[in-house]
């Protein structure tokens, strides 16, 4: 016999009984970083508290573009208010061959160029949320930071929908309107006290915030940025 892993329903699917029917177009990227071992259970009452109040799970403009507020997929999320002179820093390189992501362990040995510059809020939007989900198609679900972003000038930069199969045929018949549909993989953002908008460049493993886990005895977590995991070795 065989097994059918998975079903790719679109959200208007009649399944869902119509609860989606008005929903605005997914069109914009999840950025996340996991940040806790499956189930939470050193964080779980108190999740479980912070979830129960008023703003629990009410999902911004930038989140219901980004899908977050379709329950199937998120199983619960809080907005995250930053305080007024908070930021996001994103890593622009140095001009150098070396600011691009490695591709495999030589380029890797190499090293990386990184250059963390504040990213110009006055043209992006942004929402920031801690979110709860399964990971890894499984039961278990775990909680991470995320955001989504787009340039308040320039929507097409993060924006994108395929155009094909069946949630793009059902966009067209209820006359939504799509903002993009060529994938752009590299945006550009703009930056604090700079001319034009710069190209952002991913880790290849850890993330920057990351203590050094195998001085610490610990295994795994140097999971790449655009997709992939490192998970379980040695």
């Amino acid at each position: 016999g065989r097994w059918l892993n998975w079903i790719d329903l679109p959200i208007y699917h009649p399944k869902f009984g119509g609860k989606y029917e008005e929903h605005v177009p997914i069109d914009l990227p999840v950025f996340y970083c996991q940040m806790s071992g499956p189930n939470f259970p050193h964080m779980g009452v108190t999740w479980d508290l912070i979830k129960a109040q008023p703003n629990g799970n009410v999902v911004g403009k930038l989140g219901k573009r980004a899908g977050m507020d379709i329950q199937e997929n998120f199983s619960d999320i809080v907005r995250f208010r930053l305080f007024d002179d908070a930021s996001i820093w994103a890593n622009i390189g140095q001009g150098e061959e070396t600011d691009k992501m490695p591709h495999n362990l030589e380029e890797l040995l190499k090293g990386q160029t990184v250059n963390w510059q504040r990213i110009d809020l006055e043209k992006m939007e942004m929402e920031v949320y801690v979110m709860q989900r399964a990971y890894h198609n499984a039961i278990d679900t775990y909680l991470s930071l995320a955001f989504v972003m787009t340039e308040k000038s320039n929507e097409a930069e993060f924006s994108y929908i395929r155009p094909d199969g069946k949630y793009y045929d059902a966009l067209v018949e209820r006359g939504k309107v799509v903002k993009n549909t060529t994938p752009n993989n590299n945006p550009k953002v703009p930056m604090m006290d700079m001319t034009g908008a710069k190209e952002v460049y991913g880790l290849a493993t850890y993330g920057h915030h990351h203590m050094a886990r195998v001085a610490r005895g610990l295994g795994g977590g140097g999971c790449p940025c655009k997709g992939g995991d490192v998970s379980t070795y040695p």
